[in-house]
């Protein structure tokens, strides 16, 4: 049975720095961005990407088992830091399917000040996509970054809908409030962020961590 973390933050809440960083100091633990492989699905034009792409085509909902197969193969023992998904009980019961169980849920709050200047200087590389700030240089392929075509306030609120309409919602329930949970304040720098929340991984997880050793 594979172990998941929730990971839960509205965009630029720092999701993606600190489950890479988890990933860095536990050996035990992995990062997976639900995003991230539902994109790269897409642009690799795998068959589960199609059968979502009929969906979205016609305006309807994805099925649940289609989503969970985003994550097929890429679980892996001791605990897979999750981000994007399960967002809704329908989900977390979908993991089964994956053989994996939801043991936990990290959730970043973060103010609308620091969000918009955050997701206002994103940028990225125009060839491998690597994502950085306003000014950064993609060091594999000596070029400055560009910001990033979805920067635009029509985009932040629609995002910030979704958390507050759906995700929000979801971690107020009971199914998840009965699971190890820790809240953490995302303005801050990010080292506090990874010290605060590996501290906690560390407390309430330590047979899991055992395993892997």
């Amino acid at each position: 049975m594979f172990n998941v973390i929730g990971l839960y933050g509205d965009t630029c809440s720092g999701k993606s720095t600190l489950g890479y960083s988890l990933s860095e100091i536990f050996e035990e633990c992995h990062y997976l961005s639900y995003g991230d492989l539902k994109r790269n699905l897409f642009e690799s034009g795998d068959q589960v990407a199609t059968e979502i792409a009929k969906y979205v085509g016609k305006g309807r909902p994805i099925p649940v088992e289609l989503s969970a197969k985003i994550l097929q193969g890429h679980m892996k023992s001791g605990i897979n830091i999750l981000s994007g998904f399960p967002i809704s009980e329908t989900e977390i019961n979908a993991l089964a399917s994956l053989n994996a169980r939801l043991v936990g849920v990290v959730q970043i709050n973060i103010s609308y000040d620091v969000q918009s200047t955050r997701f206002f200087n994103r940028a990225e590389c125009p060839v491998c996509r690597l994502t950085g700030k306003k000014g950064d240089s993609c060091t594999e392929h000596n070029m400055p970054m560009a910001v990033r075509s979805d920067a635009s306030s029509t985009e932040l609120r629609a995002r910030n809908d979704l958390y507050n309409q759906r995700i929000a919602r979801f971690l107020r329930t009971t199914q998840i409030l009965q699971l190890p949970h820790i809240v953490c304040n995302g303005d801050g720098e990010a080292d506090i962020l990874l010290k605060e929340t590996s501290q906690w991984i560390k407390t309430e997880f330590t047979n899991i961590l055992r395993e892997g050793e």
